[in-house]
């Protein structure tokens, strides 16, 4: 009799061991582990078989960044305004472990435009200029590699395991993603960044509002911003974005006959927490920032007009009281008078360069969306498409405004 009890309380015991077990996400880690592998394999390989002309002068900028931070003169780490910061950061780890002693010769800053100069100081204390490439660009790759992976984390948590899974295997395999995710440069980077803060932000709306999810997004935004300038672009896409979320839910709360969303709970908040983030992640990740960050964010955040030509400034002597003259600015933007095969130079380039199969499976999706079959049944996964739909009728729209194209883009 009193057999029972005991023999109760160890099927008690392995029932509860299973349990725990079965609720691990080993699996998940498991398939995390593989799509990093998959992720790595076309770009982590043959880094040393060629040099692109770009990445020449980012390894000269990288060099003036460790030095300025050697030399304790962080105002000298903004030194493009695109800013370029974490291809810099990523060439300075190159230099800390290829030569480390580069910041303490006195030699100053060498100008990108002048590579010779550079290289002949680098060889002359017994460093090829080209290791260094090297190391910053599997630096690069280990930086991609992660990002694609911690976004996918989001992906599945909105749209299931098997569809983000689906969706990242294309983007592993994606030439252009392959390419630029494997230089020294900053277009990499930037799309990575962008991608995990768009999708931790759209998990943080459709998936529970977990303030993880924000944080994330908002650190990644802002190191988006600080990899390249179009990272600017996730600030506007956010807020359409959650606005049309509030509506949502505050068009469900009136159907349901349920209490009314807040609006500073649902949007005022969560926008606020999310823009102070990014500000503080761009402050504390840029050197220069911490001499003079109110100038220098300005600088950073009106760059991208110049920068991007998507303004002319225009200066014109005018007669001044005292019979001098005065230079009087005026700003004028460039792109009103451009044809409509100018703003439509994105899509018809993306048209041209995306595969039959993505192309196939855009319109199996939208016909799915409209019919709501299969996963497209689910709200979070079609705000979700919705989100990211959003997102890249922003990004399209701002860089169509810049007079500068490229295909990589």
């Amino acid at each position: 009799m009193r057999i029972m009890p005991e023999v109760s309380s160890i099927v008690e015991q392995k029932t509860a061991k299973t349990r725990i077990v079965a609720n691990l996400p080993w699996r998940q880690i498991v398939l995390v582990l593989v799509l990093i592998l998959i992720i790595w394999l076309p770009r982590g390989f043959e880094l040393d078989r060629y040099v692109a002309t770009d990445e020449v002068a980012w390894l000269v900028r990288s060099a003036n960044f460790y030095y300025a931070l050697g030399q304790r003169d962080y105002a000298a780490t903004y030194t493009k305004e695109h800013p370029g910061v974490i291809t810099m950061w990523a060439g300075t780890a190159a230099y800390m472990l290829d030569f480390p002693e580069y910041r303490g010769f006195g030699q100053g800053y060498f100008d990108s435009d002048k590579y010779l100069m550079f290289e002949d100081f680098i060889t002359s204390h017994g460093v090829d200029p080209h290791d260094l490439l090297v190391t910053t660009r599997l630096i690069m790759v280990i930086i991609n590699t992660l990002l694609i992976a911690a976004a996918f984390v989001f992906a599945r948590l909105l749209f299931g395991t098997f569809p983000a899974l689906i969706g990242f295997l294309l983007i592993a395999f994606d030439p252009f993603h392959v390419s630029i995710t494997r230089l020294a440069h900053l277009d990499g980077p930037v799309s990575s960044f962008l991608f995990l803060s768009l999708l931790a932000f759209l998990a943080y709306l459709y998936c529970g509002r977990r303030l993880f999810y924000l944080l994330i997004s908002a650190i990644a935004g802002g190191l988006a911003v600080l990899a390249k300038l179009p990272g600017l672009i996730i600030a506007p896409a956010v807020v359409l974005i959650a606005l049309i979320s509030y509506f949502n839910e505050r068009k469900d709360k009136l159907r349901n006959n349920t209490e009314r969303a807040g609006l500073t709970g649902l949007l005022i908040k969560p926008l606020l927490l999310w823009g102070t983030v990014l500000i503080i992640s761009i402050i504390v990740f840029f050197p220069a920032m911490w001499v003079n960050p109110i100038n220098n964010l300005k600088q950073l955040v009106l760059s991208p007009l110049t920068a991007g030509r998507v303004v002319q400034v225009v200066e014109d002597d005018l007669p001044s009281g005292n019979g001098g003259k005065i230079k009087a600015a005026e700003i004028r933007f460039t792109f009103p008078s451009k044809s409509l095969k100018y703003y439509l130079r994105y899509p018809r380039k993306y048209l041209r360069h995306a595969t039959p199969v993505i192309l196939f499976g855009l319109v199996v999706a939208l016909a799915a969306y409209i019919i709501k079959f299969s996963l497209f049944k689910a709200k979070k996964v079609r705000r979700g498409v919705i989100g990211l739909l959003l997102f890249m009728v922003v990004y399209t729209l701002f860089l169509t405004f810049a007079r500068k194209t490229s295909d990589k883009y």
